[in-house]
């Protein structure tokens, strides 16, 4: 998932779990309906152990939610997976180097 390996420790959540929740959670992202529609929604939470995100949107002014897998969001929304990696990438590239001894 995300160009890297996502796993919880011990039950723990891992650093890259949490830094993977706050790139999802709150962007705006193309969910597909049971019923086939396709449509906006907002990501709420971001599920590590089970590789989903819950979702939610507004409908005749009643907020809905579903649970979505990760691979089924990237499917629908290409550009995920590309701000993801170059905000990674970015990290990666910013961090400061440990000094050896």
């Amino acid at each position: 998932m995300f160009g890297g390996d996502s796993r919880t420790v011990s039950g723990r959540k891992t650093k890259m779990d949490t830094n993977l929740a706050k790139l999802l959670i709150g962007l705006s992202v193309q969910i597909s309906r049971s019923d086939g529609r396709v449509h906006s929604s907002t990501v709420k939470a971001f599920d590590a152990v089970k590789s989903t995100v819950m979702v939610e949107w507004t409908e005749r002014n009643i907020c809905r939610g579903k649970e979505v897998e990760v691979r089924e969001l990237c499917s629908l929304n290409p550009e995920l997976l590309e701000h993801v990696n170059t905000i990674t990438n970015k990290a990666a590239q910013t961090a400061t180097p440990v000094p050896s001894k």
